[in-house]
């Protein structure tokens, strides 16, 4: 059987399937995107903060000195331009930047300070205020100069509504991955054993990650439907997120298989795929940016490829910015579902050793 054949099995099994399918594809979906509404605001308790000069002639001593002032109440990071502390803003690796001027030292001068936020950020956008006012009284009284904060908001603003729709898109991306798939993989067990027989298990898996990964433009299509209805200024089909959201099924559908076929195709694999669905979205922060959380989970989450994932789908469906800026992180992105491909297929061979 060719990759052809293996395409019309899968149509006509999601045809048996259709009820439940629509379930997932469908109505799960639309709920998790209408229920981004409910979530409101909250403060972080920690600040990640990019710090970088203003002028170039801002003493080296002036930004060390600045830097250990904001580390009383944030988390400063130092850059060498506004332009890198801003691209770090816009990827998520700074949630504020604190731009240095000259003469901050320097008793009576009157200085500006600039704090820049991302309003596009909406869950920070309450904390950037009160971040900036906290920054001017501060600044103001340990310095010797007379320091204003002067907060710059870059970015369209957008609701937490809108925010937390990319959110929605991968917790469903997530659930259908750990849950939907694994439990085809399951009821399929003993069809896997007769397919041997004309062709082989990698072409018939391949097939059906390739089915329901041209099959997700239904959630898309979806998502974009209720966006549109209520407003949101988003973008499903951007080519870029459509990018990043095939790579993160291909990971997270060949994760899910790897471990059903590990555990020779039995219930067992159902239950660590549950197990992998509930850390994964206990640990990567989806719903808020790690710099609201403690150091420990911060670091959890960056270790994990669906927070990163998380990150560049929000991006470029809110910001419209190209993939070039997270051009590192999404290399990375790729390399590992290339791992996670050769694993699975490691994993179909153990199975057919053992069967």
């Amino acid at each position: 059987m060719d990759l052809g054949a293996f395409f019309k099995k899968e149509w006509f099994q999601f045809r048996r399937n259709i009820g439940v399918v629509l379930v997932v594809l469908v109505l799960l979906p639309g709920a998790a995107a209408v229920g981004t509404a409910a979530f409101q605001q909250t403060i972080p308790e920690d600040v990640p903060i990019g710090i970088a000069a203003q002028e170039d002639t801002v003493a080296e001593e002036d930004m060390t000195m600045i830097q250990a002032g904001t580390a009383l109440y944030a988390s400063p990071s130092r850059y060498e331009s506004r332009e890198a502390a801003v691209t770090a803003l816009e990827r998520e690796d700074v949630y504020l930047v604190l731009l240095v001027p000259d003469g901050t030292f320097e008793e009576g001068e009157d200085v500006n300070v600039t704090l820049i936020s991302d309003q596009r950020l909406s869950p920070f956008r309450e904390a950037s205020n009160y971040t900036a006012s906290v920054l001017d009284y501060q600044l103001d009284e340990r310095l010797p100069a007379d320091v204003t904060v002067t907060h710059e908001r870059i970015g369209i603003q957008h609701s937490l509504s809108e925010y937390l729709v990319p959110t929605a898109l991968m917790l469903m991306l997530v659930l259908y991955s750990f849950v939907y798939l694994p439990f085809e993989l399951y009821r399929e067990r003993e069809v896997f054993e007769r397919v041997e027989l004309q062709s082989r298990i990698e072409t018939a898996v391949l097939a059906k990650i390739a089915f329901h990964s041209v099959l997700l433009v239904v959630p898309l299509t979806v998502f974009q439907l209720v966006s549109l209805h209520a407003g949101y200024r988003l973008s499903h089909f951007n080519p870029y997120t459509i990018a990043v959201i095939a790579v993160t099924f291909v990971y997270l559908t060949s994760i899910s298989g790897l471990l059903m076929f590990a555990s020779k195709l039995r219930r067992t694999g159902l239950y660590l795929n549950i197990g992998a669905m509930v850390g994964t979205l206990a640990l990567s922060s989806f719903v808020f940016p790690v710099g609201f959380f403690s150091t420990i989970r911060k670091t959890i989450a960056l270790s994990l490829p669906t927070y990163h994932s998380m990150v560049m789908i929000r991006s470029t469906m809110m910001k419209g910015v190209s993939l070039t800026l997270f051009s590192p992180r999404f290399e990375l992105l790729v390399v590992f579902t290339v791992v996670t491909g050769v694993l699975l297929r490691s994993s179909i061979a153990y199975y057919r050793r053992e069967k």
